[in-house]
């Protein structure tokens, strides 16, 4: 399976958290007016540096204003790794992503601020119960200063589009979710992201459970194109270096994106990634 580039769990879970001043597009440094990418992942023995010769593959459909509509990976014999679908409303904001991979299913309800910042998704299995809660910070410039994860048994009761009390969260995404008693004491885990003066993501601090203690801390770092070339995980327990991805890339199209990269882990080759793109007229 094609290692995760350092992605926390929150991600999984609720796809882009990012600065959402940028469209999804911006966010991957994706250039042009791309309607579809294809990623063909190969997998490289490490001790013998033999490449597989079936890959893993991610298609993903973006409209022409740089949304996603639709992400899906598949597994090497074929099967679906972890399969993505996003809705819009009519300002074009996103309101829900369903997500579901061979063992489970998860939609996300998201609700916004009258800057179109995301400010918090509720997150829920096949089973229609809550099991996430999220909440966003920004700073003036609209970038995501960080994300909190709660327990859904925070919130003491939600108010439905009549104002009728509920005890659980309604999943009609037409409902007004009211957020009430949100207590920081139940907090499970948060993520605190810093940025340079491209708006590229630099750092990430990791606190998890409830003792407010630093877990992890990453760094990244950028080419001049802004596409990440390096992902370092750093252990705060002693400060140490934990894990390093380094990623090259070796062929662009005429519009600036790259279409073959090489990706090392602690210095040696363990995948490369071939990418297509097809772009709006």
């Amino acid at each position: 399976m094609k290692p995760l580039f350092l992605i926390p769990l929150s991600f999984l879970l609720f796809s882009f958290v990012g600065n959402k001043h940028k469209n999804d597009l911006e966010l991957k440094n994706l250039k042009g007016k791309v309607k579809t990418t294809i990623e063909l992942w190969y997998p490289v023995n490490t001790k013998t540096g033999k490449m597989d010769t079936i890959p893993e593959k991610t298609i993903e459909n973006y409209d022409s204003e740089g949304n996603m509509l639709s992400s899906n990976s598949y597994q090497q014999n074929g099967k679906i790794l972890f399969s993505s679908t996003y809705q819009f409303n009519k300002p074009k904001r996103l309101i829900i992503n369903k997500i579901l991979n061979e063992k489970s299913r998860q939609l996300n309800i998201i609700q916004f601020d009258t800057n179109l910042n995301w400010i918090s998704i509720y997150g829920f299995d096949e089973y229609n119960s809550l099991t996430d809660i999220m909440t966003f910070k920004y700073d003036s410039n609209g970038n995501n200063l960080g994300h909190y994860i709660y327990n859904p048994t925070l919130v003491s009761y939600s108010i439905d589009a009549s104002g009728t009390r509920k005890d659980r969260f309604p999943l009609n995404k037409d409902s007004v979710i009211d957020i009430r008693e949100i207590d920081g004491t139940w907090q499970v885990s948060k993520f605190i992201y810093k940025y340079d003066s491209m708006g590229n993501q630099i750092e990430e601090e990791t606190y998890l459970n409830d003792t407010n203690k630093l877990s992890s801390r990453s760094v990244f770092k950028y080419d001049n194109k802004d596409d990440k070339i390096e992902v370092s995980r750093y252990d705060e327990a002693n400060g140490k270096l934990y894990i390093r991805y380094n990623c090259k890339y070796l062929n662009y199209d005429k519009q600036g994106n790259w279409t073959k990269q090489i990706r090392l882990h602690n210095n040696v080759v363990e995948g490369i990634t071939k990418r297509t793109i097809e772009y709006y007229p």
